[in-house]
């Protein structure tokens, strides 16, 4: 059975929510799912963002959250500013761990 890869590409508050949510639901069927935030989306992963409480929610229920590496230098966001639990990543690992995953962008 195929995974779930969701591609966060926005820092925007309304798009991070509606992905985590997905994230939420899809874990809660039993589905692997894992986020990989990109661009300037990493700030979402600052501890004391807005999303911080349903982050750890998310974690909770088995979600992977990675951090695009380019995203973050080009955001100047430092990796060990993320919250807890966050693994760096780039495009190519994130495509070539889940080749037969779904793929949803916000």
């Amino acid at each position: 059975m195929s995974g779930l890869t969701i591609l966060i590409i926005s820092a925007d508050r309304e798009r991070g929510h509606a992905a985590l949510l997905t994230a939420l639901a899809a874990a809660a069927l039993g589905t692997s799912v894992r986020m990989f935030f990109q661009g300037h989306s990493v700030r979402l992963l600052q501890p004391g963002a807005e999303l911080t409480p349903l982050l750890a929610e998310t974690k909770a229920a088995g979600v992977k959250l990675v951090a695009c590496q380019t995203g973050l230098a080009d955001a100047r966001v430092p990796f060990d500013a993320l919250i807890e639990g966050v693994e760096p990543g780039g495009l190519v690992s994130m495509l070539a761990d889940g080749p037969h995953d779904r793929l949803l962008a916000f």
